[in-house]
């Protein structure tokens, strides 16, 4: 199905807004990057369904390579959000556990957030959020592969 170009000019338009509605996300702590969010984020979903968290289970959360978790985790780490210690169990694997900050990071820019926008988002049915989803994740997907301009 061919587009229109005032179809398209629309399409590119909304991604626009898209932008400026991440944009209205709360501003993070100095030093704080809104992937360690999702690395806090997937700690508190993990220890939700198992009793250690580990760093693999991170990344496998969050579709990342090891290393880059690897790194994030250090960051965390240095920044008092996280602990890590060895397993007991199998000393080549790190647990990781939040303190108290990392809590009170997942409570106020991951719960808080989610619920607010919730709130702000009540006249948008189900049905049309996930169908804004898929249609922006299957743009993406379309798109991506290389610049459409180059």
């Amino acid at each position: 199905m061919e587009h229109t170009e005032e179809e398209l000019k629309r399409f590119i338009d909304a991604c626009g807004v898209a932008r400026r509605i991440v944009e209205t996300m709360p501003e993070l702590p100095k030093g704080i990057k809104p992937r360690h969010i999702h690395v806090i984020d997937a700690i508190v979903l993990t220890r939700q369904k198992k009793e250690k968290v580990l760093v693999s289970d991170v990344s496998r959360h969050l579709n990342v390579t090891m290393p880059s978790v690897t790194r994030l985790v250090s960051e965390l780490e240095e920044k008092g959000v996280l602990e890590k210690s060895p397993d007991p169990e199998d000393g080549r694997n790190v647990l990781l556990k939040l303190t108290s900050l990392g809590e009170k990071y997942y409570q106020h820019y991951v719960r808080e957030y989610y619920q607010e926008l919730g709130r702000r988002l009540e006249g948008i049915s189900c049905e049309e959020l996930l169908t804004t989803v898929r249609t922006i994740q299957s743009a993406y997907q379309s798109i991506r592969k290389e610049k459409v301009f180059p």
